[in-house]
């Protein structure tokens, strides 16, 4: 008897119907899912689940706008400290929901990471779950400044990396330097 499936997705995104598709194709049972949103909310809306075996697949946290802002307050601090361009909690909140709008996209990956931390922890706790994609392996595959340095030391070729970039005027200054032109 196979493993029963556990996602960690959003409900309503394709990612996660296709898969619970591919498993009914397959004469398996729908995976359980547990929706980003209220794991932002509270860990405990999967750490509270049985470890009894299973299949974890954590899928991604995006097109959510809920989660996307979840995400950005869990990385505002982070991104004060490293100094990257930030929206403040109290800014976030004020603004209204416009699907499509890029926000600080390193406190989001920062809000992200820790989000990760709190998975690992979860996984700890559940030592009977198997992870499809570890969060050591999901926090290194988004991003994307480790994954280049990765691939370059493979000898595949990528881009040099500019370094000290956390904002826009930073990355264009960067980019002046090396004599590339700003893209129209």
């Amino acid at each position: 008897m196979p493993l029963p499936f556990l996602l960690l997705g959003i409900p309503e995104n394709r990612r996660v119907t296709l898969f619970q598709e591919a498993l009914a194709l397959e004469g398996l049972p729908p995976a359980r899912v547990v929706s980003w949103r209220d794991f932002l909310a509270d860990a405990r809306a999967l750490g509270s689940l049985p470890d009894e075996p299973l299949l974890l697949r954590v899928d991604s946290p995006g097109e959510d706008q809920a989660v996307e802002r979840a995400l950005l307050h869990r990385g505002h601090e982070d991104a004060r400290h490293l100094g990257c361009h930030a929206i403040t909690p109290s800014a976030l909140d004020a603004l209204a929901p416009a699907f499509g709008r890029i926000l600080c996209p390193r406190q989001a990956h920062l809000g992200f990471e820790r989000a990760l931390g709190q998975l690992e922890d979860v996984l700890a706790a559940h030592p009977r779950w198997r992870c499809l994609n570890p969060p050591s392996d999901i926090r290194e595959l988004f991003d994307k400044r480790l994954t280049s340095r990765r691939y370059s030391a493979m000898g595949v070729p990528v881009p040099e990396p500019l370094q000290d970039v956390t904002d826009v005027d930073s990355l264009l200054a960067s980019m002046s330097a090396r004599g590339c032109g700003r893209p129209s």
